[in-house]
């Protein structure tokens, strides 16, 4: 699997940085005799792309540590509700991601940085917008920004419908992080390798939500 991840020059200027993170995106399984579909081959249909300069969080490129988009074609021919696909995609994470996120909150007690559920509380104790523990900062019918400030970092993510010239919709996920200090940076560092798997499974478990068909 070819990963290319954007980073800014702090001029707004974007720099691309490509590496092979797997091979399992070149691989095709086939669906099982109950129509399930593998993890393999849901996110071989993931697509990385530059980071488009129309979405919400377009202005926080300048400057930014990290800058990555990722897209999958939706299937049928809409219309598409965002919210649901948004609440699909974060909600009902694969177990994989479950348990990398339990290893994660014990790890970043380390780095003085929030746990999943302890995100998740305040949220709810506050009534704030949210879908799982992510805080939703604005929403639209095309567009859903979710992001959170911290002491050792800043991140935006924009969940966004996007139509193509062929008339289907293209769900498109834009993450942008802002480090404060070594410790963010170090934190960015070692979650960035599973940011891209879950980013690229949050998308097709969001577009494999449909009659039909099974998410494995």
């Amino acid at each position: 699997m070819t990963v290319t991840v954007f980073t800014s020059d702090g001029h707004g200027r974007i720099n691309s940085q490509v590496s092979e993170a797997s091979s399992c995106d070149k691989l095709r399984f086939p669906k099982s005799e109950s129509g399930a579909v593998s993890m393999a081959e849901r996110l071989s249909q993931i697509r990385t792309m530059i980071p488009p300069t129309d979405c919400a969080v377009a202005s926080w490129y300048p400057g930014a540590d990290l800058v990555d988009a990722f897209a999958v074609t939706l299937p049928g021919p809409g219309p598409h509700d965002l919210s649901r696909l948004a609440q699909d995609g974060l909600s009902n994470p694969a177990p994989w991601i479950t348990a990398a996120m339990a290893l994660r909150d014990a790890a970043v007690r380390l780095f003085g940085v929030r746990t999943s559920g302890e995100m998740r509380a305040r949220l709810k104790a506050d009534g704030r917008d949210r879908i799982d523990f992510f805080p939703v900062l604005s929403r639209s019918e095309r567009e859903i920004v979710l992001g959170e400030d911290d002491r050792h970092l800043d991140f935006r993510l924009s969940l966004r419908l996007s139509r193509r010239l062929d008339g289907q919709t293209d769900l498109v996920a834009t993450t942008v992080v802002r480090c404060h200090n070594r410790l963010g940076r170090a934190y960015l560092a070692a979650i960035m390798p599973g940011h891209v798997l879950v980013v690229r499974s949050v998308l097709q478990r969001a577009a494999a939500f449909q009659p039909g068909r099974v998410v494995a």
